[in-house]
C-alpha cells in the first residue's frame, strides 16, 4: 500500500523522475533511485596509537579497514518521485517479519553480498555494496516543497583472510630542491655569529643607564 503524497494538490508539482546529472544519479539493488540523490562516503581504517611509558609518543599501528559508513540523502519534489521512492524502499528494507520484495535468487544473493549500489562516490573506493543500516524517515522542508530522506549504510566487506596489521614507520621528509637552495643560501645562522646582549649589573649607578 503506497503512501499518499504530502500535499493535495498534486498538480502544482512537477519535475523529471531522475536527474540528469551523474553525480545526483544513484541505483539501488539495480533500480534506480528517483529525484536528486547525493553520496556521502567515509572511509576509515582502524588506527591504533600505542603510549610506551617513560618515553615521548609509540608505536603506531594499522589494524585494517573499517566498514565505510555511506550517507545516501534523496530529495523528491514531485507525486511520481516519491511514488518510485516507495518503491526503491520496499527492496532496500524488509519489514520486520516479512520476507523480502525481491524474487528468492536476488533475495538470497543481497542477503549474501549486501544491497548492490552505483554511485560515483561509492565508485570512487571501490564500494559496490552496502547493508542498510536505517532507511531514514521523510522530512518535509519548511515550505512544503520538497521531502528529504537519508539512508544510513555500511559498506559490505566480505572477510579477508590476509593479515591487515601493520607498524607505521615515520619519514624523514627531505627538503625540496628549492627549499634546499634557500637554506644552503642563508648563510649561517645569526644566532652563532650576533654578539649576545649583555645585562647590567642591579648594582650600577644610575647616571651609567642615562649616558
Amino acid at each position: 500500500m503506497n503512501v499518499a503524497f504530502w500535499d493535495k494538490n498534486e498538480q502544482a508539482y512537477s519535475g523529471p523522475d531522475y536527474s540528469p546529472m551523474a553525480w545526483e544519479q544513484c541505483t539501488l539493488a539495480g533500480v534506480r533511485v528517483p529525484g536528486v540523490v547525493n553520496v556521502v562516503v567515509v572511509p576509515k581504517q582502524k588506527i591504533e596509537a600505542l603510549k610506551v611509558h617513560g618515553v615521548d609518543g609509540g608505536p603506531t599501528i594499522e589494524r585494517g579497514h573499517e566498514a565505510t559508513k555511506v550517507l545516501i540523502e534523496v530529495r523528491i519534489w514531485t507525486p511520481s518521485q516519491w511514488e518510485l521512492f516507495q518503491q526503491v524502499l520496499s527492496f532496500i528494507w524488509r519489514q520486520p517479519g516479512k520476507g523480502s520484495r525481491l524474487d528468492d535468487a536476488l533475495a538470497r544473493d543481497q542477503k549474501a553480498n549486501g544491497v548492490k549500489i552505483v554511485h560515483p562516490a561509492c565508485a570512487l573506493y571501490n564500494i559496490t555494496a552496502v547493508a542498510i543500516e536505517s532507511p531514514g524517515c521523510p522530512i518535509i522542508n519548511p515550505e512544503k516543497m520538497e521531502m528529504t530522506q537519508r539512508v544510513q549504510a555500511l559498506q559490505f566487506i566480505p572477510q579477508s583472510s590476509r593479515n591487515a596489521t601493520k607498524k607505521i614507520k615515520g619519514a624523514r621528509v627531505p627538503l625540496t630542491p628549492e627549499f634546499q637552495l634557500a637554506k644552503n643560501a642563508a648563510g649561517p645562522d645569526p644566532a652563532d655569529t650576533d654578539g649576545v646582549p649583555q645585562l647590567m649589573s642591579p648594582a650600577a649607578p644610575f647616571s651609567a643607564l642615562t649616558r
